[in-house]
């Protein structure tokens, strides 16, 4: 029975040899006729057939395990595509057990690196046996055995190969580098903070597209200030860091990407002093002292030399100031507007001593040029409608406004005692058209344009320019800007007593100076250190308290039939963010597992093909059983049965070369020197 066992042959290798044997495979007989060997012929084909199917099916049979292996590797490979694919540029996912991207990422790497592995290890384990097909230093096997089994065994077998065996060469490489796999999986995914727009949701900031405010009534056309007015315009030049828009933005970060437009105020200053004359001449100064402390202390009348200096600007507006004691009197003089305009004129005088020739001291041709060098200046400014053109943003909670442009293209209508302007783009292309047939210029690169309209603050339709032949153009609230004049009247009637007065700056015996004249006037001259520049700068801080006023003001007007109330107050409207954590996927460390499934792909198709070179009827791949069954002949085990200690083996190993062939026992490891 035993000798039955040890006779008895695989199934595949029993039909292998058969057809091997069989008569199709001999040459002609002298007896066979043409067709008799074409017979022959065909059944040779048939059973060639027959062989490649059981070569296909003994690999299925033996190798199925590995090929399914095969099919999870390129399912993980997928899932970890489609996962940050679908995640990429997305905020962090709310998945249960808090499941993160990271951990999902490392278990598709993990089911990965599994799969590669038990493909590489089986394959190198298969591949040994192919190794001995020729005569090999019996050592190897050791090499190929450690080499199934770790990193470190890969490493050993690759100095032992040096590129003597492709195949093997390629799967300890993809046994060594898959050791990277796992951290490469962790640098696919980078987290960083992000906006996410919140739907549903809107931040809004005030504009409007009106103004007409007054005050109480002083005469035709003109009326007091509003205090809230006034104090705007109060911090506007004691406090301009105070002023400040109000904004809805439930998040505290918001965007207003698109252009908004508002009523506003705008300030214009010209640097006068080229077109000041400026003059100097003698002039006495007699003042008053008591000699001594005692009731009967006598008044001492003294005359000091000094000099008067006129700095006059061809208006005839004009400041004087006196010089004496070796120091001047520093003087300014502000003219406010008249005929209810909003022009301000400022000229200053004896800055740094005129009379006394300390004048263009300064180091630079630029500085020369400043009232500080020169010792004088004058400058005109003016507070005017006009609409701006913004941008905004909200970070933090924190409002960040971007001032695009102005524009004050402006028409007045008489009817309406109105300047308006239209904004081009908000007009549909027809209303845009029919601008154009009753006589407006506008044109592709035309944003505003001055218009003459009867509206009262609504939908205005202009007559003025309409013929019989084309009918009246209406235009939308929206797109409709208007200022009330009589408010601008009352504005300059304000300013005409704010703005005008004078103020000294005069040094005596006992004080280093004493100032004297209307705060706000003392809060441009700064002691002396008025420029043309602070000037500007302070009335554009005046004109930007003003617009923050009027664009969140909803005060009714005292003007009988118009208001704030009416016009188009509707605020700017933005996007809502909330901050997140974000995902980032660097799409370049995926190409480590790519070139890491290709290379095992590719090791496990050349290994199969080798495989299917040799006669032996089964796959013996990592299995202990076929070295105990087909391990070293029997002359050999005979011949070195008695060494025991594992450093005598692996001399003997290194000195023995074996060759896998096939006996009359079977296989077996044959010494061949």
């Amino acid at each position: 029975m035993e000798d039955d066992y040890r006779n008895r042959k695989p199934a595949s290798e029993a039909v292998h040899e058969s057809l091997i044997s069989s008569p199709t495979s001999k040459g002609l007989d002298e007896n066979q006729t043409f067709e008799d060997h074409d017979d022959k012929k065909g059944e040779s084909d048939r059973n060639s057939s027959i062989l490649e199917f059981m070569s296909g099916a003994s690999i299925l049979r033996e190798w199925w395990f590995e090929i399914l292996s095969l099919g999870v590797l390129f399912i993980a490979l997928a899932a970890i595509v489609l996962t940050l694919s679908t995640q990429q540029g997305r905020p962090l996912p709310h998945w249960p057990y808090k499941v993160s991207v990271n951990t999902l990422v490392s278990v598709y790497a993990l089911v990965l690196k599994a799969a590669m592995l038990l493909i590489v290890t089986e394959g190198l384990s298969q591949l040994k046996w192919a190794w001995y097909s020729r005569s090999r230093p019996l050592e190897d096997i050791s090499k190929f055995d450690i080499a199934s089994r770790s990193p470190w065994g890969a490493i050993q077998l690759l100095w032992t190969l040096r590129g003597r065996h492709l195949v093997a060469t390629i799967g300890a490489l993809v046994m060594i580098v898959s050791l990277i796999i796992d951290p490469v999986a962790q640098l696919l995914v980078r987290y960083y903070s992000c906006n996410i727009q919140l739907p549903n949701i809107s931040a809004n900031i005030p504009r409007r597209n009106t103004f007409s405010e007054m005050g109480l009534h002083v005469s035709a056309g003109v009326s007091t200030l509003t205090y809230e007015f006034q104090s705007a315009i109060n911090a506007g030049l004691f406090n301009p860091e105070s002023v400040n828009i109000p904004f809805a933005c439930p998040t505290g970060n918001c965007t207003f990407n698109q252009e908004y437009h508002t009523i506003a105020f705008c300030s214009s200053c010209s640097d006068l002093t080229p077109n000041l004359t400026v003059s100097c001449n003698p002039h006495s100064y007699i003042y008053s002292y008591i000699n001594g402390s005692s009731p009967s202390a006598n008044v001492v009348n003294e005359t000091e030399p000094g000099w008067q200096c006129n700095a006059t600007l061809p208006s005839g507006y004009s400041a004087v100031t006196n010089t004496f004691l070796d120091a001047g009197i520093e003087y300014l003089r502000t003219y406010g507007p008249e005929d209810y305009s909003t022009n301000v004129t400022m000229v200053a005088a004896n800055l740094t001593d005129v009379y006394a020739g300390n004048v263009g001291n300064c180091t630079t041709a630029a500085e020369n040029a400043t009232w500080s060098c020169s010792g004088y200046g004058a400058a005109t400014c003016t507070l005017s409608p006009c609409i701006k053109s913004y941008r905004a943003t909200v970070k933090e909670a924190v409002l960040k406004e971007e001032f695009l442009t102005s524009s004050s293209e402006w028409e007045y209508d008489g009817d309406s005692y109105a300047i308006a302007s239209i904004d081009v783009e908000c007009l549909s292309r027809r209303e845009r058209q029919a601008l154009i047939e009753i006589g407006y210029n506008i044109n592709d690169t035309t944003k505003w344009i001055g218009y003459r309209g009867s509206g009262y603050f609504g939908n205005a339709t202009d007559e003025t320019k309409s013929s019989n032949n084309v009918p009246n153009v209406t235009v939308p609230a929206k797109c409709l800007y208007e200022v009330y004049t009589p408010s601008i009247m009352s504005l300059g009637n304000f300013m005409g007593s704010f703005f005008n007065g004078s103020v000294t700056n005069d040094p005596n015996w006992y004080y280093s100076y004493v100032t004297a004249g209307p705060v706000q006037l003392q809060k441009f001259f700064d002691t002396g250190n008025i420029s043309f520049e602070s000037i500007n700068t302070t009335f554009s801080d005046i004109a930007d308290s003003m617009t923050a006023y009027l664009r969140q003001s909803a005060k009714p007007g005292n003007t009988g039939f118009l208001s704030l109330e009416k016009g188009d107050t509707t605020p700017a409207a933005g996007q809502v963010y909330r901050v997140e954590t974000c995902i980032n996927v660097r799409w370049w460390y995926i190409a480590l597992p790519v070139v890491l499934v290709i290379l095992t792909v590719l090791f496990l198709v050349a290994m199969l093909a080798e495989a299917r070179n040799h006669n032996r009827g089964d796959d013996w791949k990592s299995s202990t059983l076929a070295l105990i069954f087909h391990g070293l002949d029997s002359e050999t085990r005979h011949q070195f049965g008695e060494l025991e200690r594992t450093e005598e083996m692996t001399r003997a190993a290194q000195q023995m070369r074996v060759q896998l062939q096939k006996t009359d026992h079977g296989w077996a490891f044959v010494k061949t020197d």
